[in-house]
């Protein structure tokens, strides 16, 4: 658990999704502007939603997932009223995804709506993000509605993540992170092939030592596991 957290802190993930592919995408410089409800319409016409624990090899729907992130996060403060509409969406992937973006771009003004998310929507993804966008705001304090969460929720990675949000000991999240999404190249991504030597990258470890695959080609194999299998 502290490991995937460390992922989305770090933003460790980022490092392994741009690593190369076709065509300019919305929201870079050149390609056509997007407002804030377009991407979340790209998002809900592109993510395919699946009752599996882990997506299919052959699914493009991450793709779409980290232009819509990288896009939103970009939008920056613009996004914010958008995102927070979207977490009364009817569909559960789009609140989960909003609630995912407003962890990124950690703005005050969606507090009051995130804790209503965290008490109860029925989906535990878009419950764990609330969480999770709260303890990035900063300035988060144990307070009746974190404490029931954390004991009485259904779902023990919500608990979790309200513990982790918790333990950020109200810091709030660091803009790196932010700009790695920022300056996320959608071109770069999906360049890794079954079959073909692997690009070469660097990934942080949940204890933030950071690790380069180059450093072990010829050695021994490396297997990546990234456990957020619902989003």
């Amino acid at each position: 658990m502290n490991a995937r957290s460390r992922i989305l802190a770090s933003g460790a993930l980022l490092v392994v999704l741009t690593i190369a592919g076709p065509s300019a995408a919305p929201g870079q410089e050149g390609a056509p502007a997007v407002d804030a409800a377009g991407f979340v319409e790209r998002f809900r016409l592109g993510w395919t939603a699946t009752k599996e624990h882990m997506r299919p090899a052959d699914d493009a729907g991450w793709k779409v997932r980290m232009e819509t992130l990288g896009g939103l996060v970009r939008l920056g403060d613009a996004a914010v009223p958008t995102l927070i509409r979207a977490l009364d969406d009817p569909e559960p992937d789009v609140r989960v995804l909003a609630a995912q973006a407003l962890s990124y771009l950690a703005d005050g003004r969606a507090a009051d709506r995130l804790r209503r998310t965290l008490a109860e929507d029925g989906d535990a993804a878009a419950r764990l993000y609330a969480a999770d966008a709260l303890g990035a705001i900063g300035g988060l304090r144990p307070s009746p509605l974190l404490e029931k969460v954390e004991a009485e929720d259904a779902n023990r990675d919500v608990r979790a993540h309200v513990r982790f949000a918790l333990e950020r000991d109200g810091k709030p999240l660091d803009d790196e992170v932010r700009s790695s999404l920022r300056t996320l190249d959608p071109r770069k991504l999906d360049a890794a092939r079954v079959g073909e030597r692997a690009p070469d990258f660097t990934l942080d470890d949940a204890l933030g030592k950071a690790y380069r695959l180059a450093d072990f080609r010829g050695k021994q194999a490396v297997v990546l596991v990234f456990i957020y299998g619902d989003t």
